[in-house]
């Protein structure tokens, strides 16, 4: 009876506490917890991953992820806003800036821990397979082999796939596309996270055209995370994610939104509820036993004793082994434990401390901070060890707080702790617990790593040449200033950019192809080539030729492109310049070749043509043909000359001469060479130096520039000559290519004609180019003065645009020495010979029989020599010689100005004459040597006249 009413008492006070438990217990916990304060957050989130977030009909964020962060926030009692971008760098962006205090869905990766803290994982996902429901050969990933597989651009399944090469990245942008490349055959499979493709199957009502094979790749964990550092956010996200998996609202929110809870079975409240229903029919039938129980204690009281004691033997040695596995995993870590009591007083520190820090841990144990301040020096003055402090005092988690210490041996270093506040299962606060580590050879390995970022980054700054990195997507992640300089871009306006923006062409259609092909088995058109000449695009919109070279670099589980940039437009520049003037002076020596054997076959008709005019003289017949043949001879000799100026091969007779002066006096002669439409303007500089220049050429070649303007100018227009003094740097005589730095007189002719394309202008100093019809012009006139130009030392250079005219500005080089005044020349005293003896060296057969058959009717005795030995023993051996009359070209080794300088020193009492169609020596050697020139070819009056100058006037010294 006794027992009877026992068991009753039981059963009446299980079913009394149970529903306390249930009823009672929470209501109670509620009034015993104190209001938590008010807090105000900012989230942040991607709004394009379904059905984590997405966005409603009106715009409006919405989604699991969404949902969990407004019951988080709210469990921890703050209100949440909400800041959402598709673009996940702006997401980031915003809460690096501090625009946002946490975001609500990262997914993990090391890489990420640089500069996030996460919570505990609210989410896990499968990234699977989907084929379509028809497909029966693909069952697993190694299927995937060959084939291509879709996945979007920049997810971790993109990054995964690349490093499979046998795999063809069918890439694309939204997971939508994913599934329907499956369908439409662009794919043989999609990878993606199941939840989200389960989702946006049902969405498509698709659902039935997909299937799942094979085992899942990887699980990916999504959390909530928080800045760097920023623990105490982290703590208070995982204390409301503990709360609303506690109520049951975490499994409500992700049934709404996957369609199935996160763990199968039954609610967080049922469980509870079943549990509490078991235990109430437990202590039920409990009761009803323990009436038998007690009639049958006396018989097993030993029994349950022995049972008893062995039971607690076992938990004596499972405490035990757990004790050990614990100090084992204790003295394993290079960390070292400690813990604290409440009122901060050390329990506990392992022997780790000793090993770092050199300090017996027995001496800490009662002791708190403040007490062993002398044995680790400066420690309270160290912000890490207040924000230690504080975190302390307001009973929070501290994480990396840091402080300088010193070991006992005299060195210093760095403590890094990390610790978490105890509460009893009453509530009450215990103390701390946590680890301390020496992170001194850490802190000096950043400091090295700074340095040698700053030396980095100091090259990059102060190299010529323009360097920019790139990520495995082609977006740039670096620009240094060599690049900003080139580009026109400020790192700030393209990292992040594809590297798209800076190409053009062909370049920049296959881009991606090259990267994607790289990526995908290693090989690319660009790496490892060397350099490569490519075009680029500045900002502004123009081209710019680059020299390139790309090398690539492993990091972890990305690649990293470097690209090394040269600006090559100066250099294209020069060497399309040097090609022009190779181009020019091969050109040169043709002609002038030319121009040598034509003079002296020119020489040889009119010497001829004349003699036959004066032996029938006063016989009309057939003058007039041989008078007709001697001016096409002429005129044929005129071209040579043009010729031999732009070979810069013509005898010059370079004189100190005022340009102005010269100029003026041309200003007559232009009026009556140019149509009465052309206008004709002279802007004479002030104080413009003379110039070291044969002043007969600069009018020919000033005369042909006129000429060629006022063709160009048809219906009328302004003829502009203009002199000035400058002076050129080394810089621009560098730029300019082909003038030496100096002073000189520049005289441009400016016309308002048609002008020329640039096609055209890479030809115009090309001999017998021109784009004058036939029989309007030789194409002559622009050579020949390139070629005297560059002959006197000077430089010319011509810019012309269509439409609006042309500019040609010809450098001349500046003369230190009085302006030349040229006497007014005196007709010789007589044009004929008195029996003089002329020495005449020449070579050419043809040349010498006219030649002596001219002075001969002229009145003048000859001896000859056809080479420079020849005609010093003629020299030697003839002393009535008194004029030595001899060609510059000759064989055998001397030139004539070999001969001439020898017969100066062996007889100073000949006179010399000099000739020749082609003076291949240089002209500024003929003019050196100050020796009377007459050019072939010549007539037979001329040469007279000359050869009785240089005998009567005394022109030799």
């Amino acid at each position: 009876m006794v027992g009877a009413r026992i068991a009753h008492t039981i059963v009446l006070s299980a079913v009394v506490l149970s529903a306390a438990f249930f009823f009672v217990g929470p209501a109670a916990r509620a009034q015993g917890t104190a209001e938590p304060k008010k807090l105000s957050f900012v989230d942040a989130s991607s709004n394009n991953f379904p059905p984590v977030n997405l966005l409603d009909n009106e715009g409006r964020l919405t989604g699991f992820g969404r949902e969990i962060a407004d019951a988080v926030i709210e469990a921890v009692g703050g209100t949440v806003e909400h800041f959402h971008s598709p673009i996940w760098t702006e997401v980031l962006e915003a809460l690096a800036s501090g625009r946002a205090d946490f975001i609500h869905d990262t997914g993990f990766t090391e890489e990420r821990t640089a500069f996030l803290e996460y919570s505990e994982p609210i989410l896990s996902m499968d990234e699977r397979i989907f084929v379509s429901s028809e497909r029966k050969d693909i069952n697993g990933f190694d299927d995937l082999r060959g084939r291509n597989v879709a996945c979007v651009r920049q997810h971790i399944t993109h990054l995964y796939l690349l490093n499979f090469p046998d795999i063809n990245c069918v890439v694309v942008e939204r997971p939508e596309e994913g599934l329907l490349a499956v369908l439409e055959g662009e794919a043989d499979a999609f990878v993606y996270p199941k939840e989200i493709a389960i989702f946006l199957s049902h969405e498509m009502r698709l659902r039935d055209r997909f299937k799942m094979v094979g085992d899942p790749l990887r699980t990916l964990n999504w959390h909530m995370t928080a800045r760097k550092g920023d623990t105490e956010m982290i703590a208070l996200l995982n204390q409301g994610i503990a709360a609303i998996r506690g109520s049951g609202e975490y499994d409500r929110i992700f049934e709404t939104w996957f369609g199935e809870p996160l763990f199968a079975g039954f609610s967080r409240r049922e469980v509870e509820l079943f549990v509490a229903a078991a235990i109430l029919i437990t202590l039920l039938m409990t009761g009803t036993v323990l009436g038998g129980v007690f009639g049958w204690r006396m018989r097993i009281g030993r029994n349950q004793l022995a049972t008893a004691a062995i039971e607690n033997r076992k938990i004596h040695t499972a405490l035990e082994e757990s004790e050990r596995r614990y100090r084992a995993g204790v003295e394993a870590t290079t960390d070292w434990i400690w813990e604290t009591d409440a009122e901060g007083r050390f329990t506990f520190v392992s022997d780790r401390i000793f090993d770092a820090l050199g300090i017996d841990p027995k001496v800490l144990i009662g002791k708190d901070r403040e007490e062993i301040r002398d044995t680790i020096p400066e420690l309270l003055s160290s912000p890490g060890y207040l924000a230690m402090r504080e975190a302390m005092e307001a009973r929070r988690t501290f994480r990396s707080c840091r402080y300088p210490y010193d070991r006992l041996n005299g060195t210093h270093g760095t403590i890094e702790s990390n610790g978490s506040p105890v509460f009893g299962e009453d509530g009450v606060f215990r103390g701390y617990r946590g680890t301390a580590t020496d992170v001194t050879k850490e802190i000096e390995a950043d400091k090295s790593l700074h340095v040698e970022q700053e030396r980095i980054g100091a090259i990059m700054k102060n190299v010529g040449e323009a360097i920019i990195t790139a990520d495995e997507m082609g977006q740039i992640e670096s620009f240094n200033p060599a690049a900003e300089r080139i580009f026109g871009y400020g790192p700030d306006e393209v990292i992040g950019k594809n590297l798209r923006t800076l190409m053009t062409g062909v370049d920049q259609e296959n881009h991606d192809a090259y990267l994607e092909t790289f990526l995908r088995t290693g090989q690319g058109k660009i790496l490892g080539v060397g350099d490569r000449e490519v075009t680029g695009l500045r900002k502004d919109g123009s081209e710019v030729s680059l020299e390139l070279s790309v090398s690539d670099m492993q990091l972890g589980t990305r690649h990293l492109f470097i690209g090394t940039l040269r600006d090559i437009t100066a250099r294209k520049s020069t060497e399309d310049q040097l090609r022009q003037a190779q181009k020019m002076e091969a050109v040169g020596h043709l002609t002038g070749g030319v121009a040598h054997d034509f003079n002296n076959m020119l020489g040889v008709i009119l010497g001829s043509l004349e003699m036959f005019l004066n032996k029938r003289d006063g016989e009309v017949e057939g003058a007039f043909m041989v008078e007709r043949a001697i001016a096409a001879a002429e005129k044929a000799a005129g071209l040579t000359d043009r010729l031999l100026a732009f070979s810069r091969k013509q005898p010059l007779q370079p004189l100190p001469t005022d340009v102005n002066a010269l100029l003026k006096d041309l200003s007559g002669l232009l009026d009556r060479t140019l149509e009465e439409t052309i206008e004709v303007r002279f802007d004479f500089g002030e104080g413009v130096w003379p110039s070291l220049v044969d002043p007969h050429q600069l009018e020919t070649v000033l005369v042909n520039l006129a000429v060629n303007a006022r063709d160009a100018m048809r219906k009328g227009g302004q003829l502009s000559m203009e002199t000035a003094n400058v002076t050129i740097g080394e810089q621009e005589a560098a730029a300019k290519s082909g003038i030496r730095a100096g002073d000189y007189v520049l005289i441009s002719v400016v016309d308002t004609g048609a002008g020329m394309a640039p096609d055209i202008l890479e030809h115009v100093f090309e001999p017998f180019f021109t784009t004058k019809g036939v029989g309007e012009g030789t194409g002559l006139g622009l050579s020949m003065a390139y070629g005297f130009v560059k002959q006197s030392g000077g430089h010319i250079e011509i810019d012309s645009v269509p439409g609006e005219g042309t500019c040609v500005r010809l450098y001349l080089p500046r003369s230190r020495a009085a302006v030349t005044v040229s006497p007014p020349q005196a007709d010789a005293p007589g044009k004929r010979g008195g029996g003089e003896k002329v020495l005449v060296v020449e070579d050419d057969p043809d040349v010498l029989d006219v030649l002596v058959e001219s002075l001969l009717l002229l009145g003048y005795t000859t001896i000859v020599a056809t080479d420079g030995d020849s005609a010093l023993s003629a020299l030697d051996n003839t002393p009535e010689v008194r004029l030595l009359f001899t060609d510059i070209v000759l064989p055998g080794g001397k030139s004539g100005l070999d001969i001439v300088r020898a017969a100066r020193e062996r007889r100073p009492d000949v006179k010399i004459l000099c000739t020749s169609g082609y003076p291949n020596t240089d002209p500024e050697e003929i003019a050196a040597l100050n020796v009377p020139f007459i050019a072939k070819p010549y007539k037979p009056k001329a040469l007279a006249k000359k050869i009785r100058a240089v005998l009567d006037l005394e022109l030799q010294d």
